[in-house]
């Protein structure tokens, strides 16, 4: 059946290439995909994380997009401390028809404004190698179709049609910060593809991938007699005509005894217009998921 749709996956692969950047709804859980000034925003040393999603079921073979990051905070003799990070994204969408993968090294300064380092300012820069990839192997086109039905062995003859494309691009972003070690209180804007580069998979396509914006703030806050926490957060982000907000709160228990640090979250954030996103998590010792 799929095979038959040999205008419409066309189109569609096409016009993926030109849509907004792959994100996630636990945008808080990619901090590298979200702002590069957050490379090294970690209360540990150290940090690894991992996301994974699928999505759009109802269209056919959904969109798979995962991620891979790793960040480092390098503390100094003052309360500053710098921020390095590398980060590995990949996305798919029509069974692997059109593939996209993205390398990226951070790093950053998060500059003390006091001398107890309550309240810090970060500049982070992120560059990035991008690899796009398409594959007509598994669809059909006009010129295609025989006496009897469509043979993907005949030549597509599309050839104005790219296998691949790729291109180096830069992404930056300012992050402010307060930690008293009992409250925390950040806000932060990122501006991602700062240069816009060429990123057409038509071979003689002049499409420049525009940049996109984000504003995000969020907060944890210490209540109760049992250090429980209470979190907020918010993000915007724009990319030519279009927007994603999304708002959320979550409650964090401490289970914790003497022997164990224990944490269960419970939570929901909205995106504007679309849905609802139920957030469960746990926190146990130096892992959370």
């Amino acid at each position: 059946m799929m095979q038959k749709l040999f205008f419409i996956p066309f189109l569609f692969l096409i016009g993926f290439t030109k849509a907004q950047d792959p994100h996630f709804s636990q945008y808080y859980s990619s901090p590298l995909t979200l702002n590069p000034a957050m490379t090294g925003y970690t209360i540990a040393d150290h940090r690894a994380t991992f996301n994974f999603r699928n999505q759009y079921w109802s269209v056919g073979k959904p969109f798979t997009t995962g991620t891979v990051s790793f960040d480092k905070k390098l503390s100094t003799k003052t309360n500053s401390t710098w921020g390095v990070g590398i980060l590995a994204l990949y996305d798919q969408s029509s069974g692997g028809a059109y593939r996209s993968t993205n390398l990226s090294v951070s790093g950053s300064y998060h500059k003390a404004l006091d001398a107890d380092g309550v309240n810090k300012l970060a500049l982070g820069f992120q560059a990035s190698i991008i690899s796009k990839r398409i594959s007509t192997a598994g669809i059909s086109f006009a010129n295609q179709f025989a006496s009897g039905g469509f043979n993907t062995d005949l030549p597509n003859n599309e050839n104005f049609i790219s296998k691949s494309v790729g291109y180096v691009d830069f992404n930056t972003g300012l992050l402010y910060e307060y930690d008293d070690e009992k409250n925390i209180f950040y806000i932060g804007a990122s501006m991602y593809h700062v240069s816009s580069p060429k990123a057409s998979i038509q071979s003689d396509g002049d499409y420049n991938l525009p940049s996109r914006y984000t504003a995000h703030a969020g907060a944890r806050l210490n209540v109760g007699l049992n250090e429980n926490e209470l979190f907020f957060s918010g993000a915007y982000m724009n990319q030519t005509n279009a927007e994603d907000k999304i708002l959320g709160i979550a409650f964090g228990l401490n289970l914790s005894n003497e022997s164990s640090y224990k944490m269960m979250y419970l939570g929901t954030w909205y995106r504007f217009q679309e849905s609802f996103i139920p957030y469960v998590g746990f926190n146990l010792g130096n892992f959370q998921w």
